[in-house]
């Protein structure tokens, strides 16, 4: 019994579980914003996954090229499908709606400590459309750490 009794305990003072955090694919959000992610950026710790969902048809989510930590795997889902990433590495990672980023839709996830590709994000800013660069930058303005 006593013996149980340890390994339950050493089994509750174990790494903490991967979570899975859902961002909504949206035509308009409660706000009434138009071609949205929601939550726009979420902040989650390596290892844990995001599960895009198709909620409104015509969209996606795909890594914007430039703007992952360097070394990350890009990823790319298919329109109108729910998908999953498992985020490993530290750092920003913005991401696009392929058909709407010109409508601005775009979001971030900041996996454990954000800032170490953040200067090179940044940078990469004004590569985008212009209603993309406006949503996107208050985004990043929020990463401090």
């Amino acid at each position: 019994m006593l013996g149980a009794a340890a390994m339950l305990a050493g089994l509750a003072v174990g790494p903490a579980a991967a979570e899975t955090i859902e961002v909504k694919m949206l035509n308009q959000n409660a706000d009434g914003d138009l071609m949205v992610y929601e939550p726009s950026s979420v902040a989650i710790q390596p290892g844990d996954t995001v599960h895009f969902k198709a909620v409104d048809q015509g969209h996606n989510a795909q890594s914007v090229q430039g703007m992952i930590p360097e070394g990350a795997d890009s990823f790319r889902g298919n329109i109108n499908q729910d998908f999953e990433v498992t985020f490993e590495q530290e750092g920003t990672y913005v991401y696009k709606c392929l058909p709407h980023l010109y409508s601005g839709m775009v979001g971030v996830v900041k996996v454990g400590d954000a800032s170490k590709n953040l200067d090179q994000v940044r940078g990469k800013v004004s590569d985008l459309p212009k209603q993309a660069r406006d949503r996107l930058k208050p985004l990043l303005a929020a990463e401090g750490s």
